[in-house]
């Protein structure tokens, strides 16, 4: 009997240790494959309003619709058109669905809409079905750049395909549209939030004189709105100065020439907007080094004007679906900037990524 209990106790102390060594594999074996990864942990707060993580869970800025409004500038979606129109559509899916909660108002994309001009028109359907998400959701404007011209990067050879897929009639019939110049690719809107006048003014690559002075004339008739100027190429990334050569026409205008036939000499100009310049390098995941600039300038009035140049082409997946997110609080008079990719869901938030500004 004696012996019999004792093998019985060895038995159980047998089965206890073997289930002891399970139970701590399956242990290592959890915390190997489950257990936060670098890449996993939890956000980082950086401030009162904003928190990135690097696995892209992003806390974005909490909009008081009372107070603030937001617009968005989407760059250069030349590469998105073109390869990854999946990123392209969740952009402006994600501008939809989030119109309430973030009070977005305007979307005003920056040129180079397609990689090829004319080339290829399934890049063009590709941005009209994407941007087509847009329609009778959010007031919106698109300009060329210079890879959406007939032949890109030749101004001379027309805008008879960006006319096609992006006419005066796509938009014409939305009570914010305010006109046009020669055809949409020269477009003007207007619209109204938290008791502020808001004028967009959206010029081709290089616009001629022509464009400047019908520009000068929408200005001229709305002298009490906000003025926000779209062209594709004005500020460079990597300079404090406009850009101050033609690459693209012989009779158009230069950023400087913009600055001082036009800005310059209207004091509700107030804020600049392009893309075209991206100097970063490949594989970046937070465009710390990308296409990015801001600079303020004083006009003829004394007044600030705020210029800024953001262009994420360079980046992975042709930009990784990075967007500018202009957050306007009237009663402060003050702009909070973010840079926000919903491909990534994450938050840029080291200068110039993040930063501030003055109305």
């Amino acid at each position: 009997m004696k012996s019999m209990r004792n093998k019985g106790k060895e038995q159980i102390m047998i089965t206890v240790g073997l289930t002891l060594i399970l139970i701590a594999s399956y242990g290592y074996f959890y915390f190997a494959f489950f257990a936060p990864k670098a890449s996993q942990m939890t956000p980082v707060t950086r401030d009162a309003q904003t928190t990135v993580a690097v696995d892209g869970s992003a806390k974005l800025p909490v909009i008081n619709k009372d107070d603030s409004f937001t617009i968005v500038a989407l760059p250069d979606t030349q590469f998105y058109s073109m390869s990854h129109p999946d990123i392209f559509c969740k952009q402006t899916d994600w501008i939809a669905s989030h119109k309430e909660s973030m009070n977005i108002v305007f979307v005003s994309q920056l040129g180079d809409i397609v990689n090829d001009g004319g080339k290829r028109l399934d890049e063009w359907a590709n941005a009209s079905k994407c941007l087509g998400k847009l329609d009778g959701v959010s007031p919106y404007s698109v300009v060329p750049g210079n890879h959406d011209l007939d032949i890109s990067g030749n101004k001379a050879s027309g805008f008879s395909t960006f006319d096609k897929y992006f006419p005066v009639s796509r938009f014409s019939n939305n009570s914010w549209y305010g006109g046009y110049y020669g055809s949409n690719r020269n477009n003007f809107e207007i619209i109204s939030a938290n008791g502020m006048k808001l004028a967009f003014l959206n010029l081709e690559i290089e616009p001629s004189d022509g464009a400047l002075n019908w520009a000068q004339s929408e200005v001229r008739a709305h002298p009490d709105a906000y003025t926000i100027l779209t062209t594709h190429k004005y500020l460079p990334d990597n300079s404090n100065s406009r850009d101050s050569s033609l690459s693209f026409s012989s009779n158009g205008n230069t950023g400087e020439s913009i600055w001082k036939k036009l800005v310059n000499l209207n004091c509700q100009i107030s804020l600049t907007l392009n893309g075209h310049y991206a100097h970063a390098s490949q594989g970046e995941l937070h465009p710390a080094a990308a296409g990015e600039n801001h600079v303020t300038s004083t006009n003829s009035c004394g007044k600030s004007v705020n210029q800024v140049e953001q262009d994420y082409q360079s980046l992975d997946n042709g930009g990784n679906g990075w967007l500018r997110l202009f957050v306007f609080t009237p009663k402060t008079r003050s702009i909070k900037v973010y840079t926000y990719s919903p491909y990534l869901d994450a938050l840029n938030l080291d200068d110039p990524g993040r930063f501030d500004m003055k109305m």
